[in-house]
């Protein structure tokens, strides 16, 4: 029941209880039917989303097993839930695994430039797929990838400003800890009974990414990352740092 309801129904006399001399629920079939209740946000709206509705992109930065997918879907649930946003993840490896079969570290090396456009592709059509989710005002779409360069980050973000009046804001989970899922974050990807170690291919894959690994706006003064909208989450939240978050 919603408030409202409940007030309705307690002060509804018909239906009191054993006992009860008005005020009471009321207990006999037909008498005031549970009804159910609208979410808060569309019900205040009618239905309709609101004029007011940002359209926002929110782009994860991060290495991987840092818990970038844990935290895309959780906000996602959240945005959805309580706010009544019609939010959507993105999540680029989940388009790889559908349509590769399990990749080796090697894959990953940045020297390799033939596999690196093969990747670059998986995450170009996931970016492709958000930004025509974005075509409708009020929507959020969260874009689960790594973006662990300055260049990528930069091409996301202009490829997402084309579509007009879309708020952007980086996502970054830092941790300098010693991942403790290797294994469960590999068997992921594992669609064939590859022989190898594949706790160490990961750790191995993850290596490639940190040698390439540009924090947002780690350079001078003049570095453009400072104008960007970013929220830094530290060591699972020990530290939060925001930049241009209204």
């Amino acid at each position: 029941f919603s408030a409202q309801e409940w007030h309705r129904l307690a002060q509804n006399g018909s239906g009191a209880g054993e006992g009860g001399e008005g005020g009471g629920y009321p207990h006999k079939e037909g008498d005031v039917p549970q009804k159910p209740v609208a979410h808060p946000t569309i019900a205040e709206t009618g239905g309709r989303k609101s004029e007011k509705s940002e359209t926002l992109a929110l782009v994860m930065v991060g290495v991987p097993g840092r818990g970038k997918t844990s935290v895309a879907m959780r906000t996602s649930r959240y945005l959805s839930f309580f706010h009544g946003v019609d939010c959507r993840v993105f999540n680029v490896g989940d388009r790889r695994r559908q349509h590769a079969r399990y990749l080796q570290h090697e894959t990953y090396d940045v020297n390799d430039a033939d596999a690196t456009r093969r990747r670059k592709l998986f995450s170009d059509q996931t970016l492709d797929e958000l930004k025509l989710f974005l075509l409708e005002p009020g929507r959020t779409a969260i874009f689960d990838a790594s973006n662990v360069t300055s260049d990528r980050r930069l091409e996301v973000y202009s490829e997402i400003k084309k579509l007009g009046k879309v708020d952007v804001i980086f996502v970054e989970i830092m941790s300098q800890e010693t991942m403790i899922f290797e294994e469960e974050m590999a068997e992921q990807d594992l669609v064939d009974a590859a022989p190898l170690d594949i706790a160490e291919d990961y750790r191995k894959r993850v290596q490639h990414y940190q040698e390439v690994y540009e924090p947002i706006a780690s350079g001078g003064d003049d570095d453009h990352e400072r104008d960007y909208s970013y929220i830094k989450c530290i060591d699972r939240g020990k530290q939060i740092v925001m930049n241009r978050i209204e």
